[in-house]
């Protein structure tokens, strides 16, 4: 496995050069970083994310604490978690609290010392109310749909309106069907 210290050696340039071509926000030449990016493909080079992670202090990991995985609306909701977050060049770190398993402490716990830059939870309830609140100063917390701690942001669902809306999309999707 090959080093950045390794591909400077062979190319003749610093190393401290060879790890901002893969950084595309920093100021290099393109013809060098075309140089390094080439010769680094040609050798099967991938960079280091746990290096990376060390040197720039974040992760690109959001983590997920999911409190019911049999729900298919959170499945299709992860999908879809997944698929922006990757688009912005994140991971997503995921962990399900299971009665008798896992507990939600357990989710938590996993999420701090990996380090996650932010967690999206469904709380349970706030029986770890401390725990959070030590999160919030490590990384942005946001929970979703219940609103369990009143000092996290959250992203929640308007039911009411929400069937209020279905009721009018359906009640006009039955009269055109019905005039046609």
């Amino acid at each position: 496995m090959s080093t950045i210290k390794e591909i400077a050696n062979h190319l003749g340039i610093a190393h401290s050069t060879v790890s901002r071509a893969f950084d595309p926000a920093s100021r290099i030449g393109p013809v060098t970083r075309k140089r390094i990016l080439d010769y680094a493909s040609e050798i099967e080079y991938k960079p280091n994310a746990i290096a990376q992670s060390l040197k720039n202090k974040r992760t690109k990991t959001i983590g997920l604490i999911l409190s019911d995985i049999e729900n298919v609306f959170f499945t299709e909701m992860l999908k879809y978690i997944e698929i922006s977050l990757k688009s912005y060049g994140y991971r997503l770190l995921i962990s399900f609290v299971q009665t008798d398993i896992t507990t939600e402490r357990d989710c938590l716990e996993l999420m701090e010392s990996s380090r996650v830059d932010a967690l999206i939870m469904t709380p349970l309830g706030r029986q770890n109310e401390e725990y959070v609140k030590k999160l919030m100063k490590q990384c942005y917390v946001i929970q979703l749909f219940n609103s369990n701690y009143d000092d996290i942001d959250s992203l929640t669902i308007d039911d009411v309106d929400g069937v209020r809306q279905g009721a009018v999309s359906f009640s006009t999707a039955v009269t055109v069907s019905c005039c046609i």
